[in-house]
């Protein structure tokens, strides 16, 4: 069996390797799948380069999110599984990045067995921390306003579409001004590019009411003049490090607001 593994920590190109391993097959409680298709995460390359969370005894093997096939059940396991298709839920207990993967079987998520398998293998880690954010810090009411920073990734997408689905107002802060578009025809209340007006330009977008939750994705000077516009107690969620900016905020705006950190993976 074909499978990509981690040599050592460093840049992908260098450090990531194609290997033979044995394909194993299932223990107790367990299934194997055959991998249909599986991402590049960027916490997948964090993770290489070792400035995730956790660092892996090497050689690893990789790959968080994945779908494929139940080809073999373990003892425990109904036999009625294989054949299913399933999403491999992203615990760093296996890994997607190679022909096949052995898993406990409450890993493994049954999924539209004629759905497109590369939009399905990435439900893994984008969709469910886009609703942690939104949700899992505060309780936001009906048209609450959200405001996010680095609104064209991918996770920031998930973000808009929840946020309009429970009824809450986005301002989305953006790099670059061709991603204003987009943002607009997909949902967004209101897109603001970065700069030194953005202060002045969202506190004019929002009129007289508040930030209930400021999201960010990139940290830097876009975060310290959001945050002036937080309710008192509101929080800031910073969830990846991808860009390795200091967060920033003033002190004065750090008393103010709730601030929690949590990672993208």
């Amino acid at each position: 069996m074909k499978t990509l593994q981690l040599s050592s920590f460093g840049a992908p190109t260098d450090v990531v390797e194609l290997a033979e391993a044995a394909s194993g097959d299932p223990g107790p409680g367990q299934l194997a799948v055959a991998i249909e298709a599986a991402p590049i995460n960027p916490s997948d390359l964090m993770l290489i380069r070792g400035i995730y969370g956790v660092r892996p005894e090497l050689p690893a093997a990789l790959g968080a999110e994945g779908i494929g096939r139940v080809v073999a059940a373990g003892d425990g396991v109904d036999a009625a599984r294989v054949g299913e298709r399933v999403l491999v839920v992203p615990t760093l207990e296996q890994a997607t990045w190679r022909e096949r993967t052995i898993l406990d079987e409450r890993n493994a998520v049954p999924v539209d067995a004629d759905g497109d398998p590369l939009q399905l293998a990435m439900l893994g880690i984008n969709p469910i921390t886009a609703h942690s954010l939104l949700h899992g810090y505060v309780k936001l009411p009906s048209g609450a306003w959200v405001a996010q920073t680095g609104a064209s990734s991918a996770t920031a997408r998930y973000v808009l579409a929840l946020a309009r689905h429970a009824r809450l107002r986005t301002l989305n802060v953006v790099r670059r001004a061709d991603s204003w578009k987009s943002l607009l025809e997909a949902g967004a209340d209101v897109v603001l590019v970065e700069g030194e007006d953005l202060a002045e330009q969202a506190a004019d977008a929002l009129g007289d009411a508040p930030l209930e939750l400021i999201v960010d994705a990139i940290a830097g000077e876009p975060v310290a003049q959001l945050a002036p516009l937080l309710r008192i107690g509101g929080p800031i969620v910073s969830y990846t490090a991808r860009g390795r900016q200091p967060l920033s905020i003033s002190i004065l705006d750090l008393f103010s607001a709730g601030c929690a950190l949590t990672a993208s993976g």
